[in-house]
């Protein structure tokens, strides 16, 4: 389980760093921006299994998803036929 001061920080560095969604945290008390990374920092067993758990820490869920547009999507999408791409003709 995260501590108040591994949850605060965490909170602060993804409001910081938007292009992160969640924070891996292992046993040790490191962080990882990567489950791979983090997964990898995990010890194991003789048998080659992991031990310990990985805890993953998002962003605050106050924030009401529904607000967000996808600009993305709103750019790929043609807005007139002129912008729509060219037939060839045969």
């Amino acid at each position: 389980m995260a501590t108040k001061e591994q949850k605060a920080f965490a909170e602060d560095y993804l409001a910081k760093n938007p292009k992160y969604d969640v924070l891996y945290l292992n046993p040790k008390g490191e962080f990882f921006t990567d489950e791979s990374y983090a997964t990898n920092s995990l010890p194991r067993t003789k048998d080659g299994k992991l031990k310990g758990k990985l805890q993953k820490l998002g962003r605050l869920e106050s924030i009401d998803k529904g607000d967000v547009k996808s600009v993305d999507k709103e750019e790929k999408e043609p807005n007139s036929d002129s912008e729509k791409p060219k037939k060839e003709d045969e």
